[in-house]
């Protein structure tokens, strides 16, 4: 039941909501200064200086002291006018705020009424309101009222809206403690699925109203505010846990596809669609009419969108990337598995990308290949052959040159330890700086670079176009400095090298490899016992010899090793040890 005065309380609201617009539009045609003060107020102060004015071209006579005064008194009167209009406004927002939310059912006259002009504070106040009652998703007078707007008043509203609502600014801790954003988060039902679900429904409801309002939304920014809820995974910002965050993407992920999917039927949404860098990025399952299917012109795109977006986007692309990795209770779909797999490669081996990005999409490759490795090998692969022989050989190649910057032992580890294996570089680049997390175990450091030529291993044994893709990227030049290793202890010597030359072979060298090609690494080694040496080191000690194998041309023979290769579909990284604490990927 509403009282009888409710026609005239949702009237002041639509007031003071819309004041925001109205002041923005006013200063964009540079209208002159807005006055903020009542009708009454505006009209005592026009009377009192017209009268002033009609005094002072009638005398010659200098103005004397009673003039300050007086100018003080008028001062004092509308400082007093403007605090009584203050606590009456207060006063009717409190009575309106405990009538709302309203139902869509709600019959309500003179709800489209329209406004003057209200502090920044009052306007923060009645916005508040209105996001309690997208909460509730009661917005069917909020779609009416909007539908008598002005489309540039549209915009401005639709766009304050956006920026609240953007998931990587909402993530911050000092966004979720504003006032308006506790109040919209405490007024969610407990059976919403996501916390943002809410506003893509009301966006939704306003599309499909059929208001010009459509062409508003764009230019307010929708398909920017869509592309960074991909790029956060459509994750939960408001959620009370991370894991509750990753477990309601479906949710919102959802709501965004049907939102897209209107906004593509519109006329003014086809060509803008097209022409977003969304388009690219955006899930082909379940398919809509503007994705760009698998192939190079959407891994092209992709590219350029990445490239093309900021800093903070590539950041939580990355942090949310990983996140997913870490979710074994989730299964991913392949088109999702290829897209990562695809953008991750093309990140970390592009030229121009910021170097911070490009280590951390290389970990995250890393990692993807641990969580789901015969799919991940098997999409690399496709990738690797989908792209022209150049082109893949060169993304390989970076590839290969920054792994070679991180080839380095923990600085911590003894001494005596690190001149045994002080043939590695140490922490002192930059790419190492970006690629290991606080926390990394001491294996993950010897591994690091090991997991990927594991990677590159299973990528060659079952295509010979990838070998030698991978082969003329130098991946011979990334074994080098483990062969040094391998070799401690043994009759066969190789030249111990350092800084740039780390991965160079002499000349002398080729004939070890020859040696090595004709009878296998393992032939001349000492014989490896199991436990005389830590799992990480045996690990890395039986791969090398599969490595050189593989990329020699004597076949993958892992069976050599029964005690460690158990079976051959099981053939994934081993001795990780890595940190998960990749928070600092977004706060750094």
């Amino acid at each position: 039941m509403f009282l009888t005065n409710q026609p005239r309380d949702q009237q002041d609201l639509w007031a003071i909501a819309r004041t925001s617009a109205s002041m923005k539009l006013a200063a964009t045609k540079n209208v002159g200064s807005l006055q903020m003060a009542s009708s009454s107020s505006t009209s005592l102060y026009s009377s009192v200086t017209s009268s002033t004015a009609v005094t002072s071209s009638s005398s010659s006579t200098v103005p004397g002291p009673g003039a300050l005064s007086g100018k003080a008194i008028l001062a004092l009167g509308k400082v007093t006018l403007r605090g009584a209009e203050f606590i009456i406004i207060r006063r009717r927002l409190k009575v309106i705020e405990s009538k709302f939310p309203i139902l869509n059912s709600a019959n309500v006259k003179g709800i489209e009424g329209m406004p003057s002009l209200y502090s920044d504070g009052i306007r923060r106040r009645a916005l508040q309101i209105l996001l309690v009652q997208i909460a509730n998703r009661q917005t069917w007078h909020i779609v009416k009222c909007l539908g008598k707007w002005p489309e540039v008043e549209v915009e401005l509203f639709l766009s304050n809206l956006m920026t609240i609502f953007d998931p990587i600014r909402i993530s911050q801790e000092n966004a979720k403690n504003e006032t308006s954003i506790k109040a919209y988060k405490n007024a969610l039902p407990t059976w919403e699925g996501h916390s943002l679900a809410s506003v893509v429904d009301f966006l939704i409801q306003l599309v499909e109203s059929h208001h010009p309002s459509t062409t508003a939304m764009f230019t307010a920014g929708i398909l920017d505010l869509l592309l960074h809820m991909y790029a956060t995974n459509f994750r939960d910002p408001l959620a009370e846990t991370e894991r509750v965050a990753i477990q309601r993407t479906t949710t919102l992920f959802t709501a965004c596809g049907n939102l897209l999917r209107i906004l593509y039927s519109t006329q003014s949404g086809i060509q803008t669609i097209l022409n977003h860098p969304l388009r690219a990025l955006w899930p082909t399952r379940p398919e809509q009419p503007f994705t760009i299917p698998r192939g190079v012109e959407r891994a092209q795109k992709r590219l350029e969108a990445w490239v093309n977006a900021s800093k903070t986007v590539l950041q939580w692309r990355t942090y949310t990337t990983f996140d997913m990795m870490q979710d074994h209770t989730r299964s991913i779909d392949d088109s999702v598995m290829y897209d990562i797999c695809a953008d991750l490669l093309e990140i970390a081996g592009c030229e121009i990308m910021d170097v911070e990005i490009q280590m951390r999409a290389l970990r995250l490759l890393g990692r993807v290949f641990k969580r789901a490795t015969v799919v991940a090998q098997n999409i690399i692969r496709e990738y690797l052959l989908l792209r022209s022989i150049e082109h893949s050989t060169k993304l390989v190649s970076r590839i290969i040159k920054k792994l070679s910057c991180v080839m380095c032992v923990k600085l911590y580890f003894s001494p005596i330890t690190y001149l045994i294996c002080g043939v590695f570089r140490s922490l002192d680049t930059l790419e190492s700086e970006f690629f290991y997390l606080p926390g990394d175990h001491q294996n993950f450091y010897v591994n690091a670079v090991t997991h990927f030529i594991h990677l590159f291993v299973n990528l060659s044994k079952q295509n010979e176009t990838v070998r030698e893709i991978i082969l003329a990227a130098d991946v011979l030049g990334l074994m080098r400095p483990f062969l040094e290793l391998e070799l401690r202890g043994s009759r066969h010597r190789i030249a111990v090298h350092e800084g740039d030359m780390l991965t160079v072979y002499d000349p002398p060298d080729f004939d070890l490899l020859a040696l090595i090609k004709a009878r296998g690494l393992k032939e001349l080694l000492p014989a490896i016992q199991w436990g005389e040496k830590s799992y990480a080191l045996t690990y890395r000690s039986f791969l090398m010899c599969r490595a050189f194998n593989v990329f020699l041309g004597r076949g993958d023979n892992w069976q050599a090793s029964p005690e460690f290769w158990i079976v051959d579909w099981d053939d994934s990284p081993s001795g990780l040890d890595e940190s998960d604490n990749v928070a600092l990927w977004i706060t750094s």
